[in-house]
């Protein structure tokens, strides 16, 4: 079971691509061609900034530590953007797909999926992290269904109804540069640096 991370005298979270996509470089001075693969995901960097010695903060490294021989979860904020708004009941629209497109169904009419808006799919109990990519916003028709250009291509074949987290994503996966563990400094506790790779 994952260990959900709270947010915590958290000062700085970044996604970077984790890759196994590559290029095949042309023969004799001919094209470079892109060789995408199934399999590209997230990787969040995390740091703290100096935690103070009440309860918020020690769940925190309690959280840390637990993780550290299970799983961690956390919630993936996009201050860069609006909250697309689509409500709690966005779930997958079919099973079977695959690719780089995600039909969904239960969003909220009027609201809005934007180019780099993250959202996860809890499939079989894992969350998985994608992005929307769409050329233009894409507002919610009547019925509450859309097809969403993604990035990555999804990595599992899709079951119907499991849910989508748009207004809450996660990133879940191993827990890794949590070392030193945490050490006090007079009354207050050394900021905290960590990472969460999606295994899958």
């Amino acid at each position: 079971m994952a260990i959900d991370i709270p947010w915590v005298r958290i000062n700085r979270f970044a996604l970077r691509p984790r890759l196994f996509s590559s290029e095949q470089e042309g023969a004799l001075g001919g094209p470079d061609l892109p060789n995408p693969r199934v399999g590209d995901r997230w990787i969040a960097d995390v740091s703290t900034a100096i935690l103070i010695r009440n309860e918020a903060c020690t769940g925190l490294l309690t959280s840390l530590m637990r993780a550290s021989t299970d799983s961690a979860r956390m919630e993936v904020r996009a201050y860069d953007m609006p909250a697309p708004g689509v409500g709690g009941g966005a779930v997958v629209n079919g099973a079977g797909q695959t690719g780089s497109t995600l039909a969904v169904r239960g969003l909220t009419v009027g609201a809005v999926v934007r180019y780099g808006q993250p959202f996860s799919i809890n499939h079989l109990g894992v969350h998985y992290l994608y992005m929307a990519v769409p050329v233009a916003p894409l507002p919610v028709p009547a019925g509450g269904q859309l097809s969403i250009p993604i990035w990555p291509m999804l990595r599992f074949i899709t079951v119907d109804a499991e849910k989508c987290h748009f207004d809450d994503p996660m990133i879940e996966g191993a827990l890794v540069g949590f070392d030193k563990g945490r050490s006090f400094v007079r009354d207050k506790l050394e900021p905290v640096t960590f990472s969460i790779r999606e295994r899958r």
